[in-house]
């Protein structure tokens, strides 16, 4: 009787080291935390800077009083033009301004970007983009309205931030959204 229940507890055993072995989850952060206490930091801008020429800034102002006009012609309302107007100049101010450069950490506690610090539960994965002959890492939040992170890095660094990257989160592959290729394409 007890070699019967030995016997089947073992089988049962067998079953579930099947079912894990072909299972694709990946390990929690925590089990990983335990296996990988490699810790990486780097420095790097936190955005490209394109040089913009006092021509592309005033394109960029009858662009946006060109839209406002026919949009107070169109609609025959000083407040949907006044809008855009200040859109317009907030872009500009935007455009203007010039890259930090920031200290960047992965470890096994999360991922420190300046002052900030994230836990990898912040995360469903990381993506490898290529913008302009730069590569930058990209964390996909798993928030709905948290915007996407950017992480640039050396061309040299970008093994060993991806390997302590891979060891807490997944790799997808993901490419540039459109968004992105127009504000590469009008150089912001």
């Amino acid at each position: 009787m007890l070699m019967q229940e030995n016997q089947q507890n073992q089988e049962a055993n067998n079953a579930q080291w099947q079912f894990n072995a072909g299972a694709t989850a990946t390990p929690s952060v925590t089990d990983v935390a335990q296996q990988s206490s490699e810790s990486v930091q780097w420095s790097a801008s936190e955005f490209i800077a394109y040089q913009k020429s006092a021509g592309w800034y005033l394109l960029i102002l009858l662009g946006v009083a060109g839209l406002a006009g026919v949009v107070f012609l169109a609609t025959q309302d000083f407040l949907s033009s006044g809008a855009i107007v200040v859109a317009g100049i907030l872009f500009l101010i935007f455009a203007a301004r010039k890259p930090r450069v920031l200290n960047y950490s992965v470890n096994n506690s999360g991922i420190n970007i300046g002052d900030k610090h994230y836990t990898f539960k912040d995360f469903r994965s990381f993506s490898v983009i290529e913008e302009t002959h730069v590569r930058s890492i990209m964390l996909t939040p798993l928030k709905r309205f948290m915007p996407a992170i950017s992480m640039y890095f050396e061309p040299n660094d970008e093994q060993k931030i991806t390997e302590a990257l891979s060891a807490y989160l997944p790799y997808e592959d993901r490419k540039q959204d459109a968004v992105d290729k127009v504000m590469q394409r009008l150089r912001f």
